[in-house]
């Protein structure tokens, strides 16, 4: 979501998204959002970009929690790469991009499908592509 470049946020780096998605929980290949992560999303970018801004105007290196400082490494040779808690970072291709992510809280989660259930037996249910056809069969201007 915040990787790919033709989606919602346009610009914003691979490092920023990464810590962004760590501090809210979420799986970068994670779509939709449910209302929460999209708040929880939200309120970290404002954040880990505010923060980032601060931290350099004063000199200072990013907060030690940051994902920021261990996604770079990629793991030394034989080790795998951790977070400051000992968590196991992965590295996968995600819109694009190679994204560090931290599979034991940024998990995709399943979303139920729309049910059509409310539609009835041998009933179609209204589109732009079936009203068309439905007026074409009418005899009126599809």
């Amino acid at each position: 979501l915040l990787l790919d470049q033709r989606a919602v946020v346009s610009g914003v780096g691979n490092w920023v998204a990464d810590e962004t998605l760590y501090q809210s929980r979420i799986h970068p290949d994670q779509t939709p959002l449910d209302e929460d992560e999209a708040t929880r999303l939200v309120e970290r970018l404002g954040y880990v970009l505010k923060t980032a801004v601060e931290f350099m105007t004063e000199g200072r290196g990013f907060p030690s929690e940051w994902i920021f400082h261990h996604r770079w490494s990629k793991g030394a040779k034989g080790s795998a790469a951790k977070d400051s808690r000992g968590r196991k970072i992965v590295f996968l291709q995600s819109g694009g991009r190679t994204s560090a992510v931290v599979p034991s809280i940024q998990k995709v989660r399943a979303r139920k499908k729309e049910s059509t259930a409310s539609t009835p037996k041998g009933k179609k249910r209204a589109t732009k592509k079936n009203e068309g056809a439905d007026k074409k069969k009418q005899g009126g201007n599809g």
